[in-house]
């Protein structure tokens, strides 16, 4: 019986490619012009933070929506790194389960690294746990697990049942 041979768990540097700067001027000019992104209509920005700005997009050939990250990685040593990572999506995008929003794609746009999402739809967290507590109903659903030594629950910002 022959074994096939793994790949190595971490690429070669050489697999990363030529030094690119993120060139986000040149984002924020053409991001929305047809084309920009080859395959997908970008639309709506749903979000953003320090790691990247995510928009919602359409894969033109089909009309399916989907969710696109675009990453901060302006420093060099944090960018080599990132694209080092990026490597290994094709095993996560093989994950296929109801709790994970699943991986389709990734490239690089302007110098700027990118991963393609399914789109969840528009409801948030934030949505579903308002800056109050829910009343009547503990928000841990019942999963509240005290801390060693203790009756209560550690969620102290969001469970009711403290």
């Amino acid at each position: 019986m022959v074994v096939p041979e793994l790949p190595a768990p971490h690429p070669q540097p050489a697999a990363v490619g030529p030094e690119r700067t993120a060139d986000w001027e040149a984002f924020y000019a053409n991001y929305r012009q047809p084309g920009y992104l080859p395959g997908f209509a970008i639309g709506s920005k749903l979000g953003g933070g320090a790691f990247g700005l995510v928009f919602k997009a359409t894969r033109q050939s089909i009309g399916k929506d989907y969710a696109i990250k675009f990453l901060k990685v302006d420093d060099s040593e944090v960018r080599r790194a990132v694209l080092l990572e990026l490597e290994q999506v094709k095993y996560f995008a093989q994950v296929d389960h109801p709790n994970l929003v699943s991986i389709e794609d990734r490239g690089e746009v302007d110098g700027i690294p990118f991963i393609v999402m399914a789109y969840a739809g528009a409801e948030t967290l934030k949505d579903r746990l308002p800056g109050t507590r829910p009343r009547g109903r503990s928000c841990c659903a019942g999963s509240c697990r005290p801390a060693a030594g203790s009756r209560r629950c550690t969620n102290v910002r969001w469970c009711t049942s403290i």
